[in-house]
């Protein structure tokens, strides 16, 4: 019996622990761009869209070399991805990429833009650079695409 009481106790007291881990990837709301994706900490993540279209999630990877991966890191993670209740898991992955566990949602590679210093501002919205452009991702994984935007240069 004491066993029992034991082991009850022993799992309630690892239920708060469970259930106060946050999800890797979360969103949050702006008023311009409606829902869009985010880290567990509500940083901004984004998708790179490039002029190469390559139809895979290691395109974008391999086309932000060195210089675009200081202004535009690669979200890592230490093993697997969760998701927050209004995203799809099925959605979640991990890429391994030259020796890092990189997050992907919908089969795009995540990024994080490096100006915005950990703020919840999407500031690297709609930016084109390094031959494509980077867009918040909606909760059903697609890039936010608003505005009219410039033509590419290439």
């Amino acid at each position: 019996m004491r066993f029992f009481l034991c082991a009850a106790a022993i799992l309630l007291w690892a239920l708060p622990v469970t259930a106060q881990t946050k999800p890797t990837l979360g969103t949050e709301k702006h008023p311009e761009y409606g829902r869009y994706v985010t880290d567990a900490n509500g940083r901004p993540v984004y998708v790179f869209v490039t002029d190469e279209r390559g139809g895979d999630d290691i395109t974008p990877i391999k086309s932000c070399k060195q210089r675009c991966q200081k202004d535009w890191p690669l979200v890592t993670v230490a093993d697997d991805i969760t998701v927050s209740d209004d995203l799809d898991p099925f959605l979640a992955a991990v890429l391994k990429w030259d020796g890092l566990l990189v997050g992907v949602y919908n089969s795009n590679a995540l990024f994080y833009f490096a100006n915005e210093d950990g703020d919840a501002t999407p500031d690297g919205h709609g930016i084109h650079t390094y031959g494509g452009w980077w867009y918040l991702i909606d909760p059903d994984g697609e890039p936010i695409v608003t505005g009219i935007l410039p033509e590419t240069d290439g």
